[in-house]
């Protein structure tokens, strides 16, 4: 039988959708999406498969992440790389591959990274979940609520993260950590200016907005 056929069919038929929706990106039109799958469809399906026979996930798991790493913006060879990235991610993390993609291509995206550095990006979440009290699935599912507007202020993908981690160690859930971060990322610059992270990390701007409030939490949230 031929396992490209068989691969395609695998894909298509595990998410419920066709080659052609598999790699549209909102960077493409459709009908340059159709060319791009027709010209290699199986040199496509079998560079999805070969990831799958490396990496313990199913070819299901792989279309979907795939499908989202795409709809991100990166197809092509830089597509296969964050595939690979976040399906060893989602193995170590027990997590789903498509949600471990999402947590990455989130963090590439806002802070204009390359695919190349997916895999720095996947040990700085493993950091934050080792020092923190949080899951890669928990990151992944709530990174998008901080990191544009991070990236927005010139605060570091490591400061924010770094951030994470202290606030679930402490009992806070990740969810509301991101919350918390994001409100005190707009709190700070709407007091300091747009200007409120520049020559200061977010630590000390944080700490600034505190000694302004005299020290006061109640004062802080009244700024």
């Amino acid at each position: 039988s031929d396992c490209s056929s068989e691969a395609e069919l695998l894909l298509s038929e595990a998410v419920g959708i066709t080659g052609h929706d598999i790699m549209f990106s909102s960077n493409d039109t459709p009908e340059q999406v159709s060319t791009q799958v027709t010209d290699d469809m199986t040199g496509f399906m079998n560079q999805v498969m070969s990831i799958t026979q490396e990496i313990p996930i199913k070819a299901p798991e792989a279309a979907k992440a795939l499908y989202s790493i795409v709809s991100a913006g990166h197809d092509g060879a830089d597509g296969m790389k964050i595939l690979e990235v976040s399906a060893k991610a989602a193995v170590g993390g027990l997590t789903e591959t498509e949600t471990a993609a999402d947590a990455i291509t989130t963090i590439l995206n806002a802070y204009k990274m390359s695919a190349e550095e997916a895999g720095t990006v996947s040990d700085q979440l493993f950091t934050t979940v080792r020092l923190g009290k949080t899951t890669f699935g928990e990151l992944g599912a709530s990174i998008a609520q901080v990191a544009p507007i991070a990236a927005a202020y010139g605060i570091s993908i490591d400061q924010v993260l770094g951030a994470v981690a202290s606030l679930t160690k402490q009992g806070t859930p990740t969810a509301q950590a991101m919350t918390q971060i994001r409100a005190a990322i707009q709190g700070t610059a709407g007091e300091l200016g747009d200007a409120a992270f520049q020559g200061r990390t977010f630590q000390e701007a944080l700490q600034l907005i505190y000694e302004k409030a005299g020290g006061s939490a109640s004062k802080m949230k009244e700024m």
